[in-house]
């Protein structure tokens, strides 16, 4: 005879009650969230079935705390928790990091029933609770703002850091190609073929050398045909001609078209009043903006080269 035999011990005792397995169901609905004041409540997993909870106070006064199973209902499933003397509680935002809880009675399921916009109805936290059918279990409501980052959210892998470090390279590179090579801005044009033939001559053009100084070459020459054409015109205008009715040819015409070609002519009134009684009026002849620009004496205004 055994020793158990004579205390009467019991040859294979009785399993014990198995604890529910520990099991991850995934990241935290809410895990953006963060502790705000004592009002707030705060995402953590239960230490026994390891399912994503949250704990916090159900209201304002007289308050006491509460652990809630973070998996958002219907209308449907609240009924059915409810039926089974399950409370349920309102999940709603407080503040901009943070959430709250508040217990749900008659008039808040009426005026807020499940489903509604902005709130998330939750159950009691229990570790082993009834089953449910799919249509008891909906979408959050209550979501992170859209600037910030889910605390759950997976950090980006090294292949990905990777990929973003030869982007920004690559960015890098092309912004340092184009400050080094900028894209020449476009030319107005010039006023004279003097000004053109230095624009063309100048560093700001250095891209192409070679066909900027052809074109350089081809104002240059373009320059000194208009120079030789403004000499003969003021020779032209300030010559004096023998009689036209001596040699049948009407030289005052050719003078006047000449001059014309030169000056602008403009009237300066005399005053009405003075001393002397009113004053003669006077012709002013101004040289034309582009004769003057030509000869150098003045560059042409912005509204002249349009």
């Amino acid at each position: 005879m055994t020793q158990d035999t004579l205390f009467g011990a019991t040859p294979n005792p009785p399993a014990s009650t198995p604890k529910p397995r520990g099991r991850f169901l995934g990241p935290h609905p809410y895990g953006w969230t963060h502790p705000s004041g004592w009002r707030g409540a705060v995402a953590q997993y239960c230490r026994q079935c390891r399912a994503p909870i949250l704990i916090g106070l159900d209201q304002d006064q007289a308050a006491i705390q509460v652990t809630v199973t973070a998996t958002p209902l219907t209308a449907l499933g609240e009924a059915l928790h409810q039926l089974a003397g399950t409370p349920t509680y309102t999940l709603a935002r407080h503040g901009r990091h943070g959430i709250k809880l508040t217990r749900r009675r008659a008039d808040n399921i009426t005026q807020q029933p499940a489903g509604s916009p902005r709130i998330d109805v939750l159950p009691a936290h229990q570790c082993q609770p009834p089953p449910l059918p799919p249509e008891a279990r909906t979408a959050r409501q209550v979501a992170p703002p859209q600037t910030d980052i889910d605390r759950n959210t997976p950090r980006p892998s090294e292949k990905g850091i990777t990929a973003m470090t030869s982007n920004l390279e690559q960015a890098a590179a092309n912004l340092l190609n184009t400050i080094n090579n900028p894209t020449p801005p476009p030319r107005l044009p010039a006023p004279t073929h003097r000004e053109a033939a230095l624009d063309e001559f100048g560093v700001r053009f250095a891209h192409h050398e070679d066909r900027h100084i052809e074109a350089a070459t081809v104002h240059a020459i373009l320059e000194v045909a208009e120079q030789l054409r403004l000499a003969n015109l003021f020779t032209l205008a300030a010559s004096s001609f023998p009689d036209a009715d001596a040699i049948g040819a009407d030289y005052e015409e050719a003078t006047a078209a000449a001059t014309r070609a030169l000056f602008n002519y403009r009237i300066e009134r005399g005053s009405r009043f003075g001393h002397e009684g009113p004053g003669d009026d006077e012709v002013v002849a101004d040289l034309r903006p582009d004769v003057a620009a030509t000869l150098g004496a003045e560059f042409l205004a912005k509204q002249d080269l349009r």
